[in-house]
């Protein structure tokens, strides 16, 4: 989740819109829709500190890493073992296609490839879902997974 998307929801959480904030920050209109609409990554800190207290948010929320997407984890995660796209694909015995559109948040991996994915970046399934590092070496991991769609909707992981 980027800058833009928590400025985008954060408004929501005050019940404020986009034209209030603009209005008690100073920040015109434009650019803040642009921001929310691109989802930026990055973000003046000057900007971010103005949207901060108008929210009565940390900066460093908006900053925190640990929100990151899934589709952001993957690529991370890929690019940490130094792999490209096709690389990885092929150690996943799968389509370059597949590793883009996990990558660029198209598509959620299900949970078969989710492990063979963790495996493949010497990460934990549990790191790439939530952002959480592991602690140690799962000894039972359990996911709730839609029958329908095969996207996984939850998972508790439980260490010794």
């Amino acid at each position: 989740m980027g800058i833009g998307y928590k400025v985008k929801l954060a408004p929501n959480e005050e019940h404020k819109t986009i034209a209030a904030l603009s209005n008690e920050t100073g920040i015109p209109v434009n650019t803040l829709y642009s921001i929310t609409k691109r989802d930026n990554k990055r973000c003046d800190r000057i900007i971010i500190e103005k949207i901060a207290a108008a929210l009565n948010k940390d900066v460093d929320w908006f900053l925190d890493d640990k929100s990151s997407t899934i589709a952001e984890r993957i690529k991370q995660c890929r690019q940490a073992a130094n792999l490209s796209g096709i690389d990885l694909a092929r150690k996943l015995n799968t389509s370059f296609t597949t590793i883009y559109q996990w990558e660029n948040s198209k598509r959620i991996p299900r949970a078969d490839s989710l492990v063979k994915l963790a495996t493949a970046l010497h990460t934990s399934p549990e790191y790439l879902l939530t952002g959480n590092e592991s602690r140690g070496i799962p000894t039972t991991a359990i996911y709730t997974v839609n029958l329908r769609t095969g996207a996984i909707i939850n998972v508790e992981v439980k260490y010794d």
